[in-house]
């Protein structure tokens, strides 16, 4: 909670300068008085992942999606203020995680502390850390560069085309997140064996995810954002295609988090968002939003190709017991 206090001081420095005289002023000023508590109170995640109990993990997410998803639809459709949309999908969040941080504070044994240990979790932990840095970067750089590149309308296209996927890779990441809980229960090899015995399974469900909104995603903008134009809609499908790589990439992703020292997990992690970073940069200046749709498809195709050889590589170690 202390550093996500001074990063609400750093968004209301902001508001007051850079955005003085744009709306998003007021979208920070509003942030800024919940942020705190949005990352400050997010502990019942850690808590039931270290109780085993991935159920309860699955529930309490289904609770958050399905209340932010009703909720962001009934503002966006009744009044299309994304400055209220925004505000809500953070309000629930912080809600929840307020709910359940209070239910398990109850719980926990706050004097059991075993000092080795912890210190080797903070040792993982700032591998992990690091490694997210960069990709709060990477994944956050796009509009920059395109607003650089071109306009702050061509910015507010992208914006709007980006919507269906982020909802569809923020869902992608939960659905994945479980099973892959789940598996590192068991030792590594079994693990390991599982992931590649279900390959198939996992690009066939993720074939079926773009389908679906394919023919799902422009209808939803043409009703929540009024988007009539041809060449929006076009870029909407368009940009579905990098979730055919994210499902198999989070997958070795996310057991490279779970079990492991956490070294191959930052080395992965830093190679494919620094390699977004480089593809971004080069292809926005040239296609703008086509550049991004680019260089999103190249990066977790490519991502695809190195986790799938470092995965093959790193199984042998595992060979002989099958």
């Amino acid at each position: 909670m202390v550093f996500s206090t001074i990063i609400s001081l750093i968004l209301v420095v902001l508001a007051f300068t850079y955005y003085k005289s744009s709306v998003v002023r007021y979208t920070l000023i509003y942030s800024s008085l919940i942020i705190p508590f949005y990352f400050g109170l997010n502990t019942w995640e850690s808590f039931f992942l270290g109780r085993r109990n991935f159920k309860r993990i699955f529930i309490n997410y289904c609770f958050i999606i399905v209340t932010r998803l009703a909720l962001l639809f009934a503002i966006l459709f009744y009044t299309k203020n994304y400055l209220y949309s925004i505000i809500a999908y953070l309000f629930v969040d912080t809600v929840y995680s307020l709910i359940f941080h209070l239910l398990i504070k109850r719980k926990t044994d706050w004097e059991k502390v075993d000092l080795t240990l912890e210190k080797e979790y903070i040792k993982h932990g700032f591998r992990l850390t690091g490694a997210s840095a960069v990709s709060a970067v990477a994944n956050n750089i796009e509009r920059v560069i395109l607003y650089a590149a071109s306009n702050a309308s061509l910015v507010g296209v992208y914006s709007i085309i980006d919507i269906v996927p982020t909802m569809a890779k923020n869902f992608i990441k939960t659905i994945i997140s479980i099973p892959t809980i789940e598996l590192a229960r068991l030792p590594e090899k079994d693990n390991r064996r599982i992931i590649r015995k279900y390959f198939y399974l996992i690009f066939i469900v993720s074939v079926l995810i773009v389908l679906v909104l394919w023919f799902v995603g422009p209808p939803l903008l043409k009703v929540f954002f009024n988007v009539t134009d041809e060449n929006i809609l076009k870029y909407s499908r368009l940009i579905l295609l990098y979730l055919l790589f994210m499902p198999f990439n989070l997958t070795i992703k996310y057991m490279c988090t779970y079990q492991g020292s956490g070294t191959s997990f930052f080395k992965l992690n830093t190679a494919t968002d620094s390699m977004k970073l480089i593809f971004l940069a080069i292809f926005i200046p040239f296609f703008k939003i086509y550049g991004i749709i680019i260089a999103l498809f190249l990066t977790e195709f490519i991502s695809t190709i190195i986790l799938l050889i470092w995965f093959i590589k790193s199984n042998r170690k595992f060979k002989s017991d099958g």
